[in-house]
């Protein structure tokens, strides 16, 4: 059988559009920072002075969103009010201060910021003794801080050991936040009282924690929009967060984001949480977004840690049907978290916003006001499908309470989905695997297989990744490996993570690990195959373990086994062709009596380079009923285990053309370095006649032939040919091998009509090529 591959670098993914569901994402809680302002003696004050009319003017401020203060300028004034001053262990520290009155809040917006090892805090001025600052700020592009409460705010930058006494940034806008700051039309500070408390529906409690209230700065002065933690298909974390393009639309705006969780009356109709205590995320990246004509939508990626339990709501693409049910999730004017519930209703045409691409949504309870746009509605199984896009205007003296009926225009998510799959459609499950440490890792305490280790872990304050490390050497060839956790403390929440070469790590509030299990129980289990993403490999996991639970001293035990495996030794080279990237290679395989995996001489590898995005191994037949499969792996050739072929990636059709493709996205994911590829082949289906001498690796030229093989549950020998497959064909009759065709035809041509000499079977594998 004679055969060409074709192995391409290129890229492309597969997306689907089925519904997607909610995930709730467990965070390792950051311990609050508790750093005193440095007394080297207050200093003078800058003062703003009152708000003028002609900065209550609303310039510019984007129509349909919830202005929330204004812009002032005077940032070179502030600085040029402060002082350097020398600490006793040497360090050099900078203070100006500044007042605006008026003010709930402020932010101070960071030009041409490059501070190295300097860090910046913001601490409120108006505290005898602040310990608890905004910050720290280190540089990076032009942004916003975050908004420290009150009139007042110290600004205090610490410069590097031994660098010059110079500031390393400029200051632009100061961003005056109240609620009184417009002119007749100014916001309301409170929600009407036609609004309903989400607290007071807790079968939508979970839905609840991924709407936020967020503060940003666009033209003309700060402003309110709320907004959704939107999942990926994989359940991925990436903090994805969906809100309305009337509120954000470039990534200026986008990085001045600061999203505040939580914000919610903790029972029914009680008080709700100070803005001060509510854990908040500061910065954002500009994704993708349609226009107001495009169904007004925006996705952000939120750059600022996340807080343990909030949720990434599901979503569904699809359209929503007129008397759909729906409910809304909101932060009116910027208030408490609020809930509305209402059914899509027929349209109800507005100017600039196209009938295809918006839902008009009729409220039966609650409504929605300023501030509430870009949120999210939800159907009854709490799946995003569209986002508040705005509502009629009452009448003069009215407001939307008084709206009979009230109804507002969502985006459809539907018509948003075609921008937004390539960000949700995420395949890969976090970063990938970090290679070993040079030299190795041997810190932690080793896990001796199917050896359970006891261990006493607590109490803590906050959730906590804990500093106890475990680890687990995993030898060639192993097959699988199973890390158990089991807790005899009664009602403990443990999560368990696992990493390949090196210890998980806590990055902005999140564990990085190759593998983790976080349910809210005590008893948690990885378990690593070679079909895993990432796949098991030869070396050292490292485990650790995060406690949830305060205020208790948890127990339990922590088992690893392993399965398989040799410690001898990987071999130092490998028999397999090297495939060239961009040139084909035709190659030739001995007929064979059943299911044979090709190893070694008859194997073949590909070096895949840094920043390659797609791999794809296209394998074609032109011989008519052939089954051959074709498989890859990373790192080390594929075997057969337990009658199964290992390996990271296959296609293994009836068909004779077979194609793998690997990507970022795909499980595992491209990774540079060297790919195996190997051939399964089968017994061939009704091939008759001669190969004549075409290759002489055929031997005699003589053509085997025989019934249809199908591969069944069982498994393959390995070798070259020899191995033997018991299977059954289509009729049910048991399929070994070929038998021997010992007669020609005399008129030139084989036993199937084709002229003497063509060869029968001719697959591709060609360029490699990347890109």
């Amino acid at each position: 059988m004679f055969l060409r591959f074709t192995v391409l670098l290129v890229g492309a993914s597969a997306l689907w559009a089925a519904p997607v569901p909610p995930f709730t994402l467990k965070t390792v809680d950051r311990a609050p920072v508790n750093r005193p302002l440095a007394r080297v003696g207050r200093p003078t004050e800058f003062w703003m002075g009152p708000v003028s009319e002609a900065e209550r003017a609303p310039k510019m401020l984007k129509p349909g969103v919830m202005r929330a203060g204004v812009h002032r300028l005077g940032g070179d004034e502030f600085l040029g009010r402060g002082k350097w001053s020398e600490l006793p262990d040497g360090r050099a520290v900078f203070q100006a201060a500044l007042r605006s009155p008026g003010a709930t809040g402020l932010r101070l917006e960071f030009v041409n910021f490059a501070a190295g090892a300097g860090r910046v805090w913001l601490y409120p001025g108006d505290e005898t003794n602040p310990t608890q600052p905004v910050g720290p700020y280190e540089g990076g592009e032009d942004t916003w801080s975050g908004l420290v409460e009150g009139e007042s705010v110290v600004l205090e930058f610490e410069a590097a050991a031994g660098a010059p006494r110079m500031l390393p940034f400029q200051l632009g806008r100061i961003s005056h936040i109240a609620a009184n700051v417009g002119t007749a039309s100014a916001p309301r500070a409170a929600a009407l009282s036609c609004n309903l408390d989400v607290s007071c529906y807790p079968e939508w409690a979970d839905k609840a924690r991924g709407v936020a209230r967020y503060l940003f700065e666009t033209n003309g002065g700060g402003a309110l929009c709320s907004g959704s933690l939107v999942n990926t298909r994989n359940n991925s974390g990436i903090p994805y967060f969906l809100t309305a393009d009337h509120c954000i639309s470039n990534d200026t705006e986008a990085r001045s984001v600061q999203a505040f969780w939580f914000y919610q009356s903790s029972v029914c109709n009680g008080a709700p949480r100070s803005l001060r205590d509510v854990p908040t995320t500061v910065g954002a990246t500009y994704m993708a977004g349609g226009s107001m004509e495009q169904g007004d939508f925006t996705l952000l990626r939120l750059t600022g840690a996340l807080p343990n339990g909030v949720t990434f709501a599901g979503w569904m693409p699809e359209e929503l049907p007129i008397g759909a049910a729906v409910t809304g999730i909101h932060h009116p004017t910027g208030d408490y978290k609020r809930i509305s519930f209402g059914n899509r209703a027929d349209p109800i045409i507005t100017r600039g916003r196209p009938e295809p691409k918006f839902h008009t949504i009729i409220w039966r309870t609650g409504v929605t006001e300023g501030g509430s746009s870009g949120s999210p509605i939800f159907t009854n199984e709490g799946l995003i499908v569209g986002m508040l896009s705005g509502g009629p205007k009452p009448a003069a003296g009215k407001t939307e309470c008084d709206l009979t009926p009230a109804y507002d225009w969502y985006g459809k998510f539907s018509t948003a989905y075609p921008t937004l799959q390539g960000f949700l459609e995420e395949r890969t499950t976090g970063p990938a695997p970090t290679p070993p440490p040079t030299g190795g890792g041997t810190t932690g305490t080793l896990l001796a297989s199917n050896v359970a280790a006891n261990f006493t872990v607590g109490p803590v304050a906050g959730a906590s990744l804990l500093p106890g490390i475990y680890r687990v050497d995993v030898p060639q060839g192993a097959t699988r490996l199973e890390i158990r956790l089991r807790t005899s403390t009664p009602n403990v929440d443990i999560d368990l993570f696992a990493r390949a070469g090196s210890a998980p790590v806590l990055t902005e509030g999140r564990v990085t690990s190759d593998f983790s299990a976080a349910t809210d129980s005590g008893d948690e289990t990885i378990v690593i195959t070679p079909t895993s993403s990432p796949a098991l490999r030869a070396g050292t996991y490292f485990v650790a373990m995060a406690l949830f639970t305060t205020g208790v001293e948890a127990r339990g035990t922590l088992t690893a086994i392993v399965t398989g495996g040799t410690t001898t030794p990987p071999p130092t080279g490998s028999a397999a062709i090297a495939l060239t990237s961009g040139v084909a290679r035709a190659i030739t395989l001995e007929p064979v009596a059943s299911g044979t995996l090709l190893t070694g001489s008859n194997a073949y590898r590909i070096d895949v380079p840094q920043g390659a995005t797609r791999l794809e191994i296209r394998l074609e037949t032109e011989t008519r009923n052939v089954d051959v499969d074709l498989y890859a792996r990373f790192g080390q050739e594929s075997v057969v285990a337990d009658r199964a072929v290992l390996a990271d990636h296959r296609s293994e059709g009836d068909a004779a053309n077979e194609v793998i493709t690997i990507t970022p996205s795909t499980t595992p994911a491209l990774r540079a370095g060297t790919y195996f590829i190997h051939n399964v082949l089968h017994s061939s289906r009704g091939v008759y006649g001669e190969h004549s001498n075409f290759d002489a690796a055929h031997g005699d030229g003589d053509r085997w032939y025989g019934p249809a093989s199908r591969v069944w549950p069982g498994g393959f020998d390995v070798g070259n040919g020899t191995g033997d497959y018991p299977g059954t064909d289509d009729g049910g009759h048991v399929a070994r091998g070929r038998q021997r065709l010992s007669h020609r035809r005399t008129d030139g041509r084989d036993a199937v009509g084709d002229p003497v000499g063509v060869p029968d079977v001719e697959r591709r594998c060609g360029p490699v090529r990347p890109v």
